[in-house]
């Protein structure tokens, strides 16, 4: 039996067979590839997931932790046993090691791994110097040059082991040693390259870490400076101020004395010298209290009225002698008792008062005080009030000091509130220290205000200043006292500017009466502890006198509270006759 073959037929289906092996190559190609993709892409985001947590950890922790931290995420990643960071000391010439990543099993080497001399590994220090990482896949097999460095290596069980260095901006911040103790690793480029980036991380924090290290030792150095500085000068103040004080008190005893009417005028520059240099030694004191951040708050009721009042008796003197006319303004709306610190309230109306009184030749000075009522607390944070005090209007006032002086020059605002800082006025001034303001702007601020100015050349300026209060109530056991305040006709009394300040609390007249009804050996110890400055011991012996010598109590506690111990002996100088032998 015959058996025809077609042409071509086999040649045919050896062909479809081999299309269909090349196809399926094709597509197992593809599929690899396909694969291989899938792999570089879940790498590259496992790699960018590491490194996002690296980034996070190394700006929001410390960096001992976030080295650690960073240490280990990579040891994991690369199957290393140890991870480590390791410095070099120039001065020293050796190797010490800032932190390690260990595996579980793995005995660290910190401990013993610190002043290593640099010859231990001279290869390995050799070929860092390139700034570039430096591979060993295989310690058994690294060049007969580097058989020190082999030697020291075996001796810790290193396989394999890659060194990155940490640089940011050129410099070497330290290196990175990635150690495997059980296999030897043949590095690829990427993992390479993803070293050298965590290399540049860890530079970047370690250099941010050590910036602000130095930053904070820094503010430390410089705060304990200033407040060195700051008691230095409140104890220096206070060795100044007794013996000032007493020469003080005695030239005004001797002023009063009509044997020495022929040399008044020496007792006069006496007098105006010392309460110049006290009234400098008092603003520096009152400026380091403030800066050593002892100054506090001592509300209290206090009468507004009679405050602005006394103000107004007071310096109206001054106000005369230069030619000018001095007013105080107050709205029917401001009430007459608020809660606050009526001393530095006290205070800071008389330095502005006085500037405006000094720098001002002719025309007017105006104090102007306005309120406006809240039905209940206002939403902006106002101090924390006592639970019987809850239910009290709140109350904001505004005072403005006016004046028709010389104004201030723009370019000049800036150096109003800095200490010591003085404009081109404030310098011609022989009395003006350059701290009344910047005193004035903290007791403000400490009230809850911020003293501002506005001022045009030639035509005057306005320091104003709004604090929110509480309106108060007349105290139970409050003595109505008036406010007037007046030299005898024909004679100028012999008091300093600052002891007319009697005037802001009573007349001094009643004032006197209440201290020559004292006992005698009460007011030698009062005397005695002002000329210490002994505050402690001061208050305690003002807070004896009883409840009929209140207001004197009231203006002997409320200078011992601020150290103006000074005041307290003015005034009793000027309320003592002198005995006439």
């Amino acid at each position: 039996m015959t058996f025809f073959a077609f042409p071509g037929s086999g040649s045919t289906e050896a062909e479809r067979l081999q299309q269909r092996i090349h196809d399926l190559e094709t597509e197992l190609a593809q599929a690899k590839q396909q694969l291989q993709n899938r792999e570089t892409l879940q790498s590259q985001a496992n790699r960018d997931s590491l490194l996002q947590r690296i980034a996070r950890a190394l700006l929001e922790q410390d960096w001992p932790t976030a080295a650690y931290f960073t240490l280990g995420e990579m040891g994991n990643l690369l199957g290393c046993q140890r991870v480590q960071i390791i410095y070099h000391e120039a001065e020293r010439q050796c190797f010490r090691m800032g932190s390690e990543w260990c595996e579980a099993v793995t005995s660290p080497r910190f401990f013993t791994f610190q002043n290593v001399p640099v010859e231990t590994y001279p290869w390995l220090w050799q070929q860092l110097q390139g700034k570039e990482p430096v591979v060993v896949a295989d310690v058994e097999q690294m060049a007969p040059i580097a058989v020190v460095d082999q030697n020291a290596l075996r001796q810790d069980l290193i396989k394999s082991l890659i060194v990155v260095p940490m640089i940011k901006e050129s410099h070497v911040l330290g290196y990175i040693s990635f150690v495997h103790l059980t296999e030897h690793k043949q590095w690829t480029t990427e993992e390479v390259n993803l070293l050298k980036l965590v290399g540049q991380f860890l530079a970047i924090a370690q250099a941010r870490h050590q910036a602000e290290t130095t930053l904070t030792q820094a503010k430390k150095s410089a705060d304990a400076a200033n407040q060195a500085k700051s008691e230095f000068l409140a104890s220096m103040s206070h060795e100044l101020r007794t013996p000032l004080s007493a020469i003080i008190g005695f030239s005004q005893l001797l002023s009063s004395d009509p044997r020495l009417t022929a040399h008044q005028r020496t007792l006069e520059i006496i007098n105006r010298s010392g309460e110049q240099l006290l009234e400098l030694i008092n603003d520096i004191l009152a400026m380091s209290k403030i800066e050593a951040g002892r100054t506090t708050l001592n509300p209290t009721e206090v009468d507004l009225y009679r405050l602005l009042a006394n103000l107004e008796a007071m310096l109206q003197l001054t106000a005369q002698n230069k030619g000018l006319i001095l007013t105080v303004e107050r709205s029917p709306s401001v009430p007459q008792w608020i809660h606050t610190d009526g001393g530095k309230l006290r205070q800071v109306l008389i330095n502005l008062l006085g500037n405006a009184l000094k720098f001002t030749d002719q025309g007017q000075v105006t104090l102007r005080v306005t309120a406006h009522h809240f039905p209940s607390a206002p939403s902006r944070q106002v101090p924390q009030a006592p639970l019987n005090r809850l239910f009290l209007p709140f109350v904001s006032l505004k005072f403005a000091v006016e004046d028709t002086g010389p104004g201030i020059a723009p370019a000049e605002m800036d150096e109003l509130f800095v200490p010591f800082g003085q404009t081109a006025t404030g310098r011609k001034a022989p009395q003006s220290t350059g701290l009344g303001l910047p005193i004035s702007q903290k007791f403000v601020q400490l009230m809850g205000g911020y003293l501002q100015v506005t001022s045009v050349v030639n035509q005057g300026s306005t320091f104003y200043f709004t604090l929110l209060v509480q309106s108060g109530a007349k105290p139970r056991q409050s003595t109505q006292i008036t406010p007037d305040f007046e030299p005898k006709e024909g004679k100028q009394p012999v008091l300093s500017n600052d002891i007319m300040a009697i005037a802001s609390s009573s007349s001094p007249l009643h004032l006197g009466q209440q201290l020559q009804q004292t006992p005698s050996e009460w007011r030698e110890q009062v005397l005695k502890m002002a000329v210490e400055c002994n505050d402690e011991t001061l208050i305690r012996l003002i807070e004896s006198l009883p409840t009929e010598q209140a207001d004197l109590a009231q203006i002997l506690k409320d200078w011992a509270e601020n150290y103006q111990f000074e005041q307290i002996t003015n005034f009793f100088a000027a309320s003592t006759t002198p005995t006439q032998s």
